[in-house]
């Protein structure tokens, strides 16, 4: 049966990208920036407004951002063996100019990602843990399927925020498309950092 042969050769199913709400994003970059004051910012920043997927967003440095021209520049050290430059949204420009020089992967970089991602409301629950009870559980690439879903949104291009992401047009048609509304995105956007140079909480 030729059918049969089609469906076993594709495999499972991909899951569906999940996306983090708005109210979500918010607190998260809060508790980015309140912690440790922001030593974690700029990777939460990349990550969650970039598309950064979390190896990218480890490696990056501050040679490899140009504020000037307003964009940055990946590695090809990533999934798709392809290094790409994606322009910096007024939003994500705001971030690291708030919080520039600051590594993207500091000393105790896994202890306090985990810290942060807690004090925002994910983790491992645990019913008899009162403090863990209420956790959401955590999804490595949350914060890229949010930023790539807001992108299409905003754009309304597969062909560009598939360049942007360094996906293909297909995954973006497959998995990217009516994850948002448009409210949605312009509060999303309008996530900035409270924290300015110079007058640091």
């Amino acid at each position: 049966n030729p059918a049969r042969k089609e469906n076993k050769s594709r495999g499972p199913a991909r899951p569906e990208p999940k996306v983090l709400s708005v109210d979500e994003c918010e607190r998260l970059m809060r508790c980015a920036e309140k912690f440790k004051r922001g030593r974690l910012a700029p990777y939460f920043a990349v990550c969650l407004f970039g598309g950064l997927r979390p190896t990218e967003a480890r490696r990056l440095d501050w040679t490899r951002v140009n504020l000037a021209d307003g964009e940055l520049t990946i590695s090809s050290k990533n999934k798709t063996k392809r290094g790409r430059t994606i322009a910096l949204s007024p939003t994500l420009a705001a971030w690291l100019k708030t919080h520039k020089g600051k590594p993207f992967k500091p000393s105790n970089f896994y202890k306090d990602f985990n810290a942060i991602r807690l004090k925002a409301g994910f983790g491992t629950p645990d019913p008899k843990d009162e403090k863990r009870k209420h956790l959401k559980p955590s999804v490595v690439d949350y914060m890229r399927h949010t930023v790539i879903s807001h992108y299409f949104r905003k754009c309304g291009s597969y062909g560009l925020t598939a360049e942007w992401a360094g996906n293909s047009e297909q995954v973006i048609k497959n998995h990217y498309q009516g994850k948002v509304s448009t409210a949605d995105t312009k509060k999303f956007y309008s996530i900035m950092p409270a924290t300015k140079k110079g007058n640091r909480k």
